[in-house]
């Protein structure tokens, strides 16, 4: 079968619930520690949607999610309206079929290079696996904040990653 990249359908918030809350419960990919209710996810779709700003894909094959990759603000206040950052997240089943960096180049595509400068990635220490697919993508190391998230009963650090917006 082939892998279908497309915009995130409302029809896909059910599968993008349960891909997420295995990152939630099993890894410390996320900081979230509870579950999210698919009713979050929707109102979290309808914002990004709404905002025009940023963008939302998934990877499809034969009609189960795969993958989804994201946009969002860097912050709140004004000054940050040029930075973007992102969000990737692959099915187990997925890892390692090359798919993470067609999801990027399709979220990269999306974006108006008038109104982005930088693309930027948190990354919880250690994932080598997605190290590796942001220095591919041209992400440069920009620091790394110590210790600053608790989940599982340690503390993790997260890899602070960036690129200028250039296709």
């Amino acid at each position: 079968m082939t892998v279908e990249i497309r915009p995130l359908q409302e029809n896909d918030l059910q599968a993008l619930c349960d891909l997420y809350n295995y990152y939630i419960l099993e890894t410390p990919a996320t900081f979230n520690v509870e579950p999210k209710a698919v009713a979050w996810w929707q109102d979290w779709f309808e914002t990004l949607t709404q905002s025009q700003l940023y963008h939302t894909f998934a990877a499809v094959e034969g009609g189960t999610l795969l993958g989804v990759v994201w946009s969002g603000p860097m912050g709140e206040k004004q000054a940050y309206q040029t930075s973007i950052l992102t969000s990737i997240y692959m099915s187990v089943e997925a890892r390692g079929r090359g798919i993470g960096p067609g999801l990027y180049r399709t979220l990269f595509a999306a974006h108006d290079s008038s109104k982005v400068h930088k693309i930027f990635a948190g990354i919880t220490q250690p994932n080598e696996r997605s190290n590796r697919l942001h220095e591919k993508l041209g992400f440069e190391e920009e620091g790394t904040f110590k210790e600053v998230g608790k989940k599982f009963g340690q503390f993790w650090d997260v890899r602070w990653m960036a690129r200028n917006f250039t296709l």
